[in-house]
This record gives C-alpha cells, sequence and structure tokens, in this order.
C-alpha cells in the first residue's frame, strides 16, 4: 500500500502537474526578451542563435552592454543557464542577472561592466527538454526530443532514466564526445540519460552554442547545472586533470579562479562555500570543449542541492549566493577590485594600420590539441588569461612575418600589448601538372601552419602566394604524388612538373590481411566498408600497448623519388599515444620517419617523403605504442602503398646558392623544423653547441639532392638554454641561434 501511495504521489508530482508559475516557461523568456530589447534598445541585443533539432524552436541569447548593437573590441563573458531540461534553477539565475545588471546599470560597477564587457546570456540551450518540464509531462526529463528510434513519437518514462528518445546536450560536444555514452547505454541508475548524439554537434543546443562562441571568443564563462542525486550539489568544476596526471596547461590558472569564484558562493545550509575541483570526466562536455576550443575559462557549477526545483523563497535565496561568484568573473575581465593576469592588445598591418586576423600562441602554454586562437577579425583584438610570469607570445597570419614577443604578465591588471605585422612580398606560383604532354587533373594541397588546397584544371593552377620558402602536394590519380618544397621570389614563379604513372614498390590494402609483412599485435578491422588494420578489435586500445606490424624487404630504384602513402584515420590520446612509421635498411636498426597522434576522425590521404632512400633495399615499421592510463579508438590503416616511381620538375626555382634558411618555432619546445637549400649535390654535417660552446649534438646527411630540405631538431633531452648550430658542407658554413625554452 505505501509503495502505490509513493507512485502516486510520483505521478502526481512528475508526470502531471506543471512547474509552479515563478519558473519561466520558453514563452515567457522569449517574451521578456522582447520588451527588454524594445525597452533599452542602446544596451539590450536579442539574436537567435540556432533552433532546436526536432521541433525546431528557436534557441535566443541576450547581449549587456553599452553598444549593445555594435561589436566592440571588448571582453565577452557568457552565462548558459539551461542544458538538462529539469535543472531548471540556472535559468532562473540567468534571467535574474539580465534583470540585476539592467535595473543598476548606473551605478558601478555595473556602469562599468556595461561599458568595459559584453556580456552573453543563454536562458536555455535546451528548449525542446525545458517544455517537457515546465508543462509537467516529466519534471525529471534530462534530454532534448530527439526521436532517436525514428517512430514520429516522443518516447519517455516518467522519472529518471529508461527515456528511449532525447539526446543529453552535455555529452554533445566535440572534445572527447567519443568517450560520452552510445544509444541506449544500459549503465548506471538512470538508464538512457546520457546519450551523446549520433556525432559530435548532431543538436541543435550545441550547434548554437558553437556559433556564438566562434562569433565572440568568449574570456570567461559559466555553465549552470544541477546534480540530481545530490551527490555533486553544491560544487564548481573546472577544465581539467584526467587521470590525476594529466593536466590542462592552465591548470594552475583555472583552478585558482575556479576557487575564488566557488568561495564567493555560500551553500544552502548557511555553513561553508561551494566545493571547487577538476573536472575529469571525457564525455563530450561543454566546459572542457570551451577551453580545447576558444581558450575560455569556463566552469560548470551545480547549484542549489538535490532539490532541483525548489519553492520561490529558496530560488531567489539561491540566486542571491550565486551572483557574486558569476559577477566575480565580470570584474576579473577588468581587474576591477581583484586582481587580473591578463593579456590583451591589437593585432595590424605594420604599413595600412588594418586589424589583422592572426593566430596567437603563448609558447610556454600551448598544446597540441588546442584549437586555434585567434584574433577578432573585425578588429584584431586579443585576450589571453594566464597565470602572472614571462612568456613567449607568438603571432602568426598568412601573408606575415610570424612574430615572437617576449612579455612579463603581471597580476595586478592586464597587461597591454598592441602587435604590428609586417605583411610579406607577394608573389604568384604557376603550377603545371602534365605527363607525356598530357595535361592532368588533380589537387594541390598547400602544406604549413595556413593550409588550403586547391583544384588543378586542365594541367593548370595559379596560386596566389608570398616570398619565401613554401611545401605542397600534387595528387593526380593514377599518377606518382608529389611532396616539393620551393622558395618563392617577389613576382612571377613558374614551375611545370612532369609525372609519371603510379608504379608501387610496395603495396598492401589489407585485403588478403597482413601479406608481406610481419604482424606483431594488429589486427584487421571493417570500419563502414573499409577493411582495414587497427590496434585491436575493441571499440578502445590498450593502456601500456606497444604492436607492430614490419614489412617485408623491399627494393627502390635508383631513378624514382619514392613515397609512402597512407590512407589512414587515427585518434589517440594526444602527444601520449603515438602511431609510428620507422623506416630501416637492415632490420634491426629503425629510424623514425613520422609521428601521428591527436584526432583525425575521417580517412585522409597522408604522404612521408622517403626520396633520400632511393635506389636502397628497405623495409618498414608501423608501430602503435600507447602509455599507461586513458583510451582512445586507435589508429586505422586502410591502405599503405610506397611509389617507386617519380617525376621532373622543369623551369623549376632551384636555389641558386647553398644557404642556411633557419629553424621554425624558435623558441621551440621540444621540437623545431631545421630548413636549408643546396645548389648541388653534397654532404652536410650539423653541429649544435650550448651557451658555453660545448657540442650537444653532431647530425649527419651523406650525399644530399639539390633543393630545399628539412629535419626535425628535438631538444627533449637538453635543458631550457640559447643554442647555436653549424651547417658545413664542402665549401660553405652557416651559424643560427635557437632558444629552447620548457
Amino acid at each position: 500500500m505505501k509503495l502505490l501511495i509513493f507512485l502516486f504521489l510520483a505521478t502526481l508530482l512528475y508526470g502531471q502537474t506543471p512547474l509552479p508559475s515563478y519558473y519561466h516557461t520558453q514563452e515567457e523568456i522569449n517574451s521578456r526578451f522582447t520588451e527588454l530589447s524594445n525597452q533599452y534598445p542602446d544596451i539590450v541585443k536579442v539574436m537567435q542563435i540556432g533552433t532546436s533539432s526536432t521541433e525546431n524552436i528557436p534557441i535566443y541569447a541576450l547581449k549587456l552592454s553599452d553598444n549593445a548593437q555594435d561589436n566592440e573590441p571588448e571582453p565577452g563573458v557568457l552565462f548558459v543557464g539551461l542544458c538538462h531540461a529539469e535543472e531548471v534553477l540556472g535559468v532562473e539565475a540567468v534571467m535574474a542577472m539580465i534583470e540585476d545588471i539592467i535595473e543598476k546599470r548606473t551605478i558601478n560597477p555595473y556602469n562599468t561592466w556595461l561599458s568595459e564587457i559584453e556580456i552573453y546570456f543563454v536562458p536555455s540551450i535546451n528548449p525542446e527538454g525545458h517544455n517537457v518540464v515546465t508543462s509537467g509531462v516529466d519534471r525529471c526529463f534530462r534530454k532534448n526530443k530527439r526521436d532517436n528510434n525514428n517512430n514520429g513519437f516522443f518516447d519517455y518514462e516518467v522519472g529518471p532514466g529508461n527515456d528511449i528518445d532525447g539526446v543529453d546536450i552535455n555529452r554533445n560536444y566535440g572534445f572527447n564526445w567519443i568517450h560520452g555514452d552510445t544509444l541506449y547505454c544500459p549503465d548506471g541508475e538512470e538508464r538512457y540519460d546520457y546519450y551523446r548524439g549520433s556525432a559530435p554537434f548532431s543538436e541543435g543546443g550545441t550547434q548554437a552554442i558553437r556559433n556564438l562562441a566562434a562569433m565572440k571568443h568568449f574570456i570567461f564563462s559559466i555553465n549552470f547545472h544541477s546534480s540530481r542525486t545530490g551527490n555533486l550539489s553544491e560544487k564548481l568544476f573546472y577544465s581539467f586533470e584526467f587521470d590525476d596526471d594529466k593536466k590542462s596547461v592552465d591548470y594552475n590558472y583555472n583552478k585558482t579562479l575556479g576557487e575564488e569564484v566557488a568561495a564567493l558562493i555560500d551553500c544552502e545550509s548557511g555553513i561553508g562555500t561551494y566545493e571547487p575541483s577538476p573536472s575529469r570526466g571525457r564525455n563530450g562536455s561543454a566546459h572542457d570543449w570551451f577551453y580545447q576550443s576558444h581558450g575560455t575559462t569556463q566552469f560548470l557549477i551545480e547549484c542549489g542541492t538535490s532539490n532541483l526545483q525548489p519553492d520561490s523563497l529558496l530560488v531567489v535565496d539561491t540566486i542571491n549566493r550565486l551572483k557574486p561568484g558569476a559577477y566575480h568573473l565580470l570584474n576579473k575581465c577588468l581587474g576591477l577590485n581583484t586582481e587580473s593576469s591578463m593579456i590583451k592588445g591589437i593585432v595590424s598591418n605594420s604599413v595600412t594600420g588594418e586589424p589583422v586576423h592572426a593566430k596567437v600562441r603563448v609558447l610556454e602554454k600551448d598544446a597540441s590539441y588546442f584549437e586555434p586562437r585567434m584574433t577578432d577579425p573585425e578588429h584584431g583584438k586579443y585576450f589571453r588569461q594566464i597565470t602572472p610570469g614571462n612568456y613567449n607570445f607568438e603571432f602568426s597570419a598568412r601573408g606575415y612575418e610570424t612574430q615572437v614577443v617576449n612579455k612579463t604578465v603581471n597580476i595586478t591588471s592586464p597587461t597591454n600589448k598592441n602587435i604590428s605585422m609586417v605583411p610579406k612580398e607577394s608573389a604568384i606560383l604557376n603550377l603545371k601538372i602534365q605527363s607525356d604532354g598530357l595535361n592532368l587533373n588533380g589537387k594541390v594541397k598547400i602544406l604549413g601552419d595556413f593550409p588550403y588546397e586547391e583544384i588543378i584544371n586542365s594541367g593548370i593552377v595559379q596560386l596566389d602566394e608570398f616570398v619565401g620558402p613554401l611545401s605542397f602536394e600534387i595528387h593526380v590519380t593514377g599518377y606518382t604524388p608529389i611532396v616539393y618544397n620551393m622558395e618563392l621570389s617577389a613576382g612571377l614563379n613558374d614551375i611545370t612538373f612532369d609525372i609519371e604513372d603510379a608504379v608501387y614498390a610496395y603495396y598492401n590494402d589489407f585485403q588478403d590481411g597482413f601479406t608481406g609483412m610481419t604482424n606483431n599485435g594488429f589486427s584487421i578491422e571493417t570500419v563502414g566498408k573499409v577493411i582495414c588494420a587497427s590496434d585491436s578489435p575493441d571499440s578502445f586500445y590498450e593502456n601500456d600497448l606497444h604492436i607492430n606490424m614490419i614489412t617485408d624487404f623491399f627494393s627502390l630504384s635508383e631513378s624514382s623519388k619514392p613515397l609512402i602513402e597512407l590512407n589512414q584515420k587515427y585518434h589517440t590520446e594526444h602527444d601520449y599515444d603515438l602511431c609510428n612509421v620507422y623506416i630501416s635498411e637492415n632490420g634491426n636498426d629503425f629510424t623514425l620517419l613520422k609521428t601521428f597522434s591527436g584526432v583525425s576522425d575521417d580517412f585522409e590521404l597522408s604522404l612521408i617523403d622517403i626520396s633520400s632512400y632511393a635506389g636502397k633495399t628497405i623495409c618498414l615499421k608501423f608501430a602503435f605504442d600507447t602509455d599507461g592510463n586513458l583510451d582512445d579508438p586507435g589508429w586505422f590503416i586502410d591502405y599503405i602503398k610506397v611509389y617507386g616511381s617519380g617525376y621532373s620538375g622543369l623551369n623549376g626555382n632551384i636555389p641558386m646558392e647553398t644557404g642556411l634558411i633557419g629553424n621554425y618555432p624558435n623558441p621551440f619546445n621540444p621540437n623545431t623544423l631545421v630548413k636549408y637549400k643546396l645548389s648541388k649535390n653534397s654532404d652536410v654535417n650539423f653541429k649544435v653547441f650550448n651557451n658555453s660552446g660545448e657540442l650537444v649534438r653532431s647530425i649527419q646527411f651523406k650525399n644530399q639532392k639539390t633543393g630545399i630540405h628539412s629535419f626535425n631538431f628535438n631538444g627533449s633531452d637538453l635543458s631550457s638554454g640559447i643554442y647555436f648550430y653549424t651547417m658545413s658542407t664542402s665549401d660553405k658554413l652557416f651559424t643560427k641561434k635557437m632558444v629552447l625554452i620548457k
């Protein structure tokens, strides 16, 4: 009898009774936004940033700023209210902050915020789920209304879990999305409630946030949540600490600021404040994605207790306790009544003064998993929050000389540093591609920091480029690919390639397994319709895995320009779990050619130049090595081709004199690419000396051919400092300086 009474009460509470009227519905949010924009057009701008996935409900953001209709070069701060449908406290927090700032707009510090910051509010990115909860259909519903089984109906069960339809919006972001729950994952007490979606950003809510973040690269953000179970109540999470020893490069900054914000939010009980903690889940969450993609310090705040939908007095009390922490981020932007370690400035063209859309890297605080941190294209403005200290800031943009600037960021207030970038002189490259007089169609891929592709039509493509080194690949179906490095001169540059039919010195597409090689741990898998070699038959690879496959020996002709071509994809832990390609002339001593690591989720061609091995007999090793924690899907190789044919370059820009071009990046940690040019075939010797004149490395290359060459220098075994390196041939000696910063 008691059980029946409980179920009856639960049905009344969650299945039929709408939320009390003091909670905003979607319609009320939209109506209030319209009223505010009409009443305060100077400081309020409402914009649609997307629509929901199933019912096409508009998703709106409201911007507060003194010139709200304009895009100003000011720091941006974002507050997001509702992601999970039942967690309605976040909506109320966001709406209350909007009303509070508008009401107090003429007094300090509110007027200063409006004058110096662009503040964005998104009350709900899940309007479908929000409507399910506010209408009383299911006040425990978590996801959106994606029709997962495609039956045309909304399939759900009243109460937590077991909802067949819907996607968890906070598992749908791109960074580490692969580790979120798959469809109908049975684990946990609330089955199906954490489904990640069919692909990263498959849902309207995450697409809306992605669009907004791309428009305004926010410095700070809060994403409000509430804890259903109460296990995570009154906590703040910052990015990130995976498996204890895998921390974000800005971990100390994120931790310190997270502790500051959490300490300003009192607990509901009146005892203590919110608890800060690093995020440890790798599952497609918003705050880790914001940090990875835009450098945004976003906090996930679990506001309130397990009482997700409290009475009106507790709602007001909770919001009033949240405000000091949220408002601290606004003060932090400006160093207003608080310390603020940040660098900011404008990047412009040194000749015209026009803004430059540039990449900004902090060399000591960079990570391979970062998306590029870019300046605002309209104003050239950049912001970078960082722990106080001395750093090297690199500014790069296509068509400009890269600049590295050393600057000390203090703790008292934002540090200003404007950058004038020197434009490169323009150069035009005319490429002509033919074979035995036949003009060919294909594509050219420009390599480097600003890659792009162009179509080769009837054997001709013209590239608008800049003076200096240029690396590119040429791909024509059925013919030998080309990897080429050249030095462009001002004005017009012409080069014609006569390429040969594809001839393979080695080929394996794994249709017949590991024929022509020795396999030590790889397996054959089918990915979609692609039969490929991979690291394991499981969905994720093992830790401490060390496997390889080694080709049989094969010979390369003296006249060829051999290349390895891989059609592959890989998804590994950046910099820790490595896909390595080696070469050997004796089967015992292997030289590393190339390492792939990180995320390349679609099959793509990768070329590795082994022209220095022409005329030799070699074997190749493909080795997959992982460390002791964290895993990902792994390495998938569709085929391996080694081209034994070649090409001739006619009317090409062969360097007229031997020279040491230099190394990039510089400063570096721990790898840098050393480039040089040869006017004739020659042995080349490199020596590296420390600042005391002691020889620390000697590198030799035998019988290098005329052209542009490069090699990777790894200083992982060296200490930070200034190093000098020499390049010598039979009749030339060159010296340059490089700086290693760890």
